[in-house]
């Protein structure tokens, strides 16, 4: 006849819900064994309620195990779909940035005539002059300043 386990599967068990969640299953299939075998004959049947307390214990730890890992995968992905929204708005936010530079830079209106753009009838801008007001850019041409651009882009 084989001694009992019984203390070993209590202190598995214990384990298994305090400290160290993988003791858990552990301690659940050795009081599975031991309990069976001690139903048989095979071994000390006087370990039969530390086994059970074990096994007990050993569930307790087993659920904990598997919902710690259920929130621990959720974490996971929600960190993950975070970071990759973070990532999309920076990206957003430069290729915006990009697009408003060469708009920008594309729309460069010199003081070649003097309507502007616009017709000679109609030739009123926000200052409520009938030329625009331009700025100095870096390269000596004159250009819009950014209100005057919107200005100028709305009409």
């Amino acid at each position: 006849m084989e001694p009992h386990r019984g203390t070993t599967v209590l202190v598995l068990g214990i384990l298994g819900i305090a400290l160290c969640y993988i003791c858990g299953p552990i301690a659940w299939v050795m009081a599975n064994k031991d309990i069976a075998k001690m139903n048989v004959g095979l071994m000390d049947p006087t370990g039969l309620e530390q086994t059970k307390a074990g096994k007990i214990c050993g569930i307790i730890g087993t659920v904990f195990l598997i919902l710690g890992t259920i929130f621990a995968v959720v974490y996971v992905i929600i960190m993950v779909v975070i970071i990759v929204i973070i990532i999309v708005i920076i990206l957003v936010t430069i290729s915006t940035i990009i697009v408003l530079i060469v708009i920008i830079g594309i729309i460069n209106i010199t003081d070649d005539d003097d309507s502007g753009g616009q017709d000679d009838d109609n030739d009123k801008y926000e200052d409520g002059d009938d030329d625009y007001d331009a700025d100095k850019g870096d390269d000596g041409d004159e250009v819009l300043s950014t209100t005057k651009l919107i200005t100028y882009i709305k009409t």
